[in-house]
């Protein structure tokens, strides 16, 4: 299943680099501004604990470079830096260990793109996304 899902994160990130349009996600806007949001289509419980953030800009102004927060229902918030997403596109962020402390039994994950405010987008309530990681997801 990792390998599939490996393979999965390979395809979109190629389509996104590639085209303004994904099969399965909307089309791309052009409202003059950026619209950052988290994609939990490629799941972001992995196994072994691990975390995957992946963003796509869905407008087609550039987004610069921000801060995407990871926050668990136990544990420690953790602040990744998130660079400049050209519009169409997709950035998928260094995988992060979950808080072993999170889990009892599930770990609540906050996902906030944009976390300080700093991207001018055209649509700020999109910006945050849950997802409920059990011990050996993925």
């Amino acid at each position: 299943m990792k390998t599939l899902r490996l393979v999965f994160l390979a395809v979109l990130a190629a389509l996104g680099s590639s085209c303004g349009s994904i099969p399965g996600l909307p089309n791309l806007l052009d409202n003059g501004k950026a619209d950052l949001i988290p994609l939990p289509a490629a799941g972001f419980c992995q196994n072994g604990g691990r975390f995957l953030v992946v963003i796509r800009n869905q407008e087609a102004a550039k987004a610069e470079a921000s801060t995407t927060r990871v926050t668990f229902s136990r544990g420690a918030a953790v602040d990744l830096a998130t660079p400049e997403v050209n519009g169409g596109r997709i950035v998928t962020l260094d995988p992060i260990t979950i808080p072993a402390e999170c889990f009892a039994p599930d770990c609540l994950v906050t996902v906030t793109v944009d976390s300080q405010s700093n991207v001018d987008e055209s649509n700020e309530d999109n910006n945050v996304v849950e997802e409920r990681c059990a011990l050996g997801s993925g």
